[in-house]
């Protein structure tokens, strides 16, 4: 995470995944954390965004061919307990959206919208 002001952090991630005859994941997002109060123990209210890429090993399947984007748009609560100012452990619950690209079965229903909800368990150094 990166600090854009003392109440608000701007949150990139990237995940790779790599699966040996599957093939490779690569999600991207960004996430904005507005923290609700200053101190050791800080909570938060945070939006996001991540596409969700996967790349298929080949195969004779044409549909298992075919590379896939997944976008989600989410929402969450969460906090974090500093023990730095650039070193925290937090929690994170939250609610999203998902549209699946026709030939994804990221989330078991190809082509469509769903809702999805989350948690994540964290470890932040920030810049």
């Amino acid at each position: 995470p990166v600090w854009v002001s003392d109440d608000i952090a701007l949150v990139p991630s990237v995940r790779l995944n790599y699966a040996d005859g599957l093939g490779t994941d690569l999600a991207v997002g960004l996430s904005l954390r507005d923290y609700l109060r200053e101190g050791k123990v800080r909570p938060y209210f945070t939006p996001g965004v991540a596409a969700l890429f996967s790349f298929v090993d080949d195969s004779e399947d044409e549909l298992e061919d075919a590379s896939t984007l997944d976008w989600v748009l989410g929402m969450a609560i969460g906090g974090e307990y500093f023990l730095d100012p650039r070193f925290s452990f937090g929690v994170e619950l939250g609610l999203a959206g998902y549209w699946s690209d026709e030939n994804s079965n990221r989330f078991g229903n190809p082509d469509s919208f769903g809702i999805n909800t989350f948690a994540a368990v964290l470890v932040n150094v920030y810049f």
